[in-house]
């Protein structure tokens, strides 16, 4: 309980009993009155309620957790926070999507000076979001004496797979990374629909496949510091990672439970109006807990302007 302490008064929120880990106040407030806000569905493949003792129990009996995040959002942070000073095991590392390996020596020597962890990690010089929305998350991991583990290539490593592909890794990088094994065709095709969604369509179609490596490349790593974890394995990355048809889930060794996070969307008051399952009626996570939206510009409109810019 003193890590879910330290998690929720370090952004000012009420204390929540065991079990009871979703916020009674929340961070972000826009479409806060939303319906499915602060529930929990449980998916197997069925969508049904869950309650936070479900959730808790499923966590603490699988030897890996992968929860999901919008990076931007507040409450999904605190979620996970409070979600690590939950666990039971003795034993528990942390692996972190924002961290690349050169930096692993600042998570060794982390203490409880959470500013000077953020300055270690130089949090916001490589372009993350603001170090105080993440804070809550690493503090519960130090708190409660967790190992935290560097889950990215150093950008130099995944600049070289972005430009020539996967073969341009030496046999040391390869080293424990699953890179083999193919992609069912439907999650090969979701995948390189969710690229060119996610990038507003503006990317054309021949740069794809080598995007398609870079996050093939991402999850290996991810999984591979996931199977080489002592104790519990707590995976923190974006919802993209932890999908079970492709991602994470689908390369580790471990026996891994799926927690994404999803902010509502104005109009879609039923779980299963969201994308928690493949086209084929796979489940993506084991459970999903709605919380409200971050306040964002338009992330397409903001990429257009930065390619106005480009060709001026």
């Amino acid at each position: 309980m003193k890590a879910l302490l330290i998690a929720t008064l370090a952004l000012g929120i009420a204390t929540v009993p065991a079990n009871a880990f979703v916020p009674e106040r929340w961070q972000e407030t826009l479409l806060a009155d939303h319906p499915l806000v602060g529930r929990i569905f449980a998916i197997d493949p069925d969508i049904t309620p869950a309650s936070p003792g479900d959730l808790a129990d499923a966590a603490n009996g699988t030897a890996a957790l992968a929860i999901g995040e919008i990076h931007d959002n507040r409450d999904h942070h605190v979620l996970q926070a409070n979600l690590i000073g939950q666990l039971k095991a003795d034993k528990v590392t942390v692996v972190f999507e924002m961290v690349p390996d050169r930096l692993q020596g600042a998570l060794d020597a982390a203490t409880t000076d959470m500013d000077a962890l953020g300055e270690a990690l130089e949090w916001e010089a490589r372009g993350w979001y603001g170090w105080p929305i993440y804070r809550p998350i690493f503090e519960a991991a130090v708190v409660r004496g967790a190992t935290l583990k560097a889950g990215a290539f150093d950008r130099d490593v995944v600049r070289r797979v972005s430009k020539v592909g996967l073969v341009n890794l030496s046999s040391a990088q390869r080293e424990g990374l699953d890179l083999e094994t193919p992609l069912p065709s439907a999650a090969k095709d979701s995948l390189m629909a969710e690229l060119a969604t996610s990038h507003c369509g503006m990317m054309p179609e021949i740069a794809l496949p080598a995007m398609a490596d870079v996050q093939r490349l991402r999850d290996a790593k991810m999984a591979s510091a996931v199977d080489a974890a002592s104790g519990k394995a707590v995976l923190i990355a974006g919802n993209g990672h932890v999908r079970r048809d492709r991602a994470v889930p689908f390369l580790t060794k471990r026996e891994t439970i799926v927690i994404m996070l999803m902010e509502v969307v104005d109009g879609r008051t039923s779980p299963e109006q969201y994308e928690v399952k493949t086209a084929q009626g796979e489940k993506l996570a084991d459970f999903v807990i709605f919380t409200p939206r971050a306040k964002r510009d338009d992330p397409c409109q903001m990429m257009r302007d930065a390619m106005k810019k480009k060709t001026k």
